[in-house]
């Protein structure tokens, strides 16, 4: 082979090499397979089991500062790939549904964490928050009504 041809095979080498690498480097799950990072999943529920598509859910840190805001699926599912490990609050909310927050939900590196809210059904004005301290992985039957005075 000539040196030209040689060089010229080498160079379509690298090139594809750079495409397959710039691919999988895309691909979602070779990213979520991240051992740095944790995954949320939930379930959002009514007191009849029935689904509840369309509330919201919001993470935030052990602080009290916001991380992500997100609505549940169809389904009444929500997931969360790639966070950082830590202990997280859950607010969950729906209008004409009890607010819930979860407390102390604990998200690991190179696991997914699952965890499961029930909201009543409750006639407007809502003025508190039912608040659950318990793991991700309990039912969650415990809780607490907080009072809007307490939330300020």
């Amino acid at each position: 082979m000539s040196g030209v041809r040689k060089r010229m095979i080498r160079r379509v080498c690298v090139i594809a090499l750079g495409v397959l690498l710039a691919s999988v480097s895309r691909s979602p799950s070779v990213v979520a397979q991240s051992t740095t990072a944790g995954a949320l999943r939930g379930t959002v529920l009514d007191t009849n089991g029935e689904p509840l598509s369309g509330a919201s859910v919001t993470i935030e840190s052990g602080t009290g500062s916001t991380v992500r805001n997100l609505e549940t699926r169809d389904d009444g599912t929500f997931s969360v790939r790639m966070m950082l490990p830590g202990t997280y609050r859950i607010l969950v909310e729906v209008v004409g549904y009890q607010p819930v927050r979860r407390l102390g939900i604990v998200v690991a590196s190179g696991r997914s964490s699952t965890v499961s809210f029930t909201l009543e059904k409750r006639p407007p004005p809502i003025t508190s928050v039912t608040e659950i301290a318990q793991p991700a992985t309990s039912s969650g039957a415990l809780g607490r009504i907080v009072s809007d005075r307490e939330l300020r």
